[in-house]
């Protein structure tokens, strides 16, 4: 990982920051210049799109689709440039909550724009978190009540896409800060066939667009995939105290419902067993019903090496950012536990989120 500064300077904004004060209606017209240019239209057919719908859509059906996934990358000399994966995906209904796909990963397409070290970098990363790409990569409804009390969806127009008829809509949040979206939702069957991520300033920054899109029956001798499974056994538990208490000695840091961006909650917490080098992880999430924040706590990890001789009382300590695949990551470690904390790369509470939890954790106790 890429150190950036030391944990006592790391030139991120305090939590008293965040956010924007300006009205709502301007909130919502900054929102909505990332479509600026598409008439809004009454919908007929199938009626108004919902976030049940997607919701349901996502773990249902037999499908096999082809996709490319487009994200603007920053180039090692800071230029930006667009990256795109093409991947092959079957997805069948989920079953007792857990989903069932299989994501495989084709190629990249402007591979030139890369070194061959970072082309087999990525290829691997790529294979490794194909569960996370899935699950988190993109636009995906993880609470869809949640998501309707923290998003407007505004119909835009009908149109079609691979010859299937599709709504266009609006994923706008109530919040500032947070990333828009358009979808194109696929009349049909709910599924999206398209979606695009804005930055607040109305920037294209990421886009999985399906170029393929067939269903089958799922008895059907043609549908036969190797459904994703998480490597590692992992147990759920009911709260992050439950989780805490299996390690009452370990120093764990995560968000307190103030390190957060409104709208956010709780959603799920897990234990990851790494037998093989007894390192077992506490997975925590967050979601505002779309967007999502993981911290990943990790005891007995080794330490980094630090990028430079410690200066002084607090530069014993770093904190690590990586970006890849518009997913952002940073990491600090303290008294032997290593914490990641992980979200969407261009959202800047996720680096604010993880200064506040390296602050606390070196804090006199």
């Amino acid at each position: 990982m890429k150190p950036i500064e030391s944990g006592r300077s790391l030139g991120l904004p305090p939590r008293s920051s965040r956010g924007s004060r300006r009205p709502l209606a301007a909130r919502v017209a900054l929102m909505l210049a990332c479509c600026a240019s598409i008439p809004v239209v009454a919908q007929s057919g199938p009626g108004p799109v919902s976030f049940q719908e997607i919701a349901r859509a996502q773990s249902s059906g037999f499908r096999l689709l082809e996709q490319e996934r487009r994200v603007l990358d920053r180039s090692p000399d800071g230029t930006m440039r667009w990256l795109t994966a093409r991947e092959q995906l079957r997805t069948a209904p989920d079953v007792q909550g857990e989903p069932r796909f299989e994501l495989q990963f084709i190629g990249f397409s402007g591979a030139s724009l890369l070194t061959p070290t970072q082309l087999t970098t990525k290829q691997r990363l790529y294979q490794e978190h194909v569960g996370y790409l899935f699950l988190h990569g993109s636009l995906r409804i993880h609470d869809p009540i949640r998501a309707a009390s923290n998003y407007w969806l505004i119909a835009l127009e009908n149109t079609v896409r691979l010859g299937r008829a599709v709504r266009k809509v609006a994923v706008i949040p109530r919040q500032f800060g947070i990333h828009p979206w358009i979808l194109e939702v696929d009349d049909a069957t709910g599924y999206p066939l398209y979606r695009g991520e804005y930055d607040a300033t109305g920037r294209l920054v990421s886009e999985l667009v399906v170029t393929s899109y067939s269903e089958y029956d799922g008895n059907s001798s043609e549908f036969s995939a190797n459904w994703w499974q998480e490597s590692l056994a992992s147990t759920s538990y009911p709260t992050l105290r439950d989780a805490e208490n299996r390690y009452p000695n370990a120093h764990f840091q995560f968000p307190e419902p103030r390190d957060l961006p409104p709208g956010f909650a709780f959603r799920s917490v897990r234990i990851v067993q790494d037998d093989l080098r007894n390192e077992p992880s506490v997975v925590a999430s967050w979601t505002d019903g779309i967007d999502e924040i993981f911290v990943v706590a990790t005891v007995n990890a080794p330490a980094p090496a630090l990028p430079q001789p410690a200066a002084g009382p607090y530069d014993t300590y770093a904190l690590y950012a990586y970006r890849d695949m518009n997913t952002a990551q940073f990491m600090f470690h303290v008294d032997q536990v290593r914490h990641m904390v992980i979200g969407r790369g261009g959202q800047v509470w996720v680096g604010s989120i993880a200064y506040e939890l390296l602050s606390r954790a070196v804090a006199p106790r």
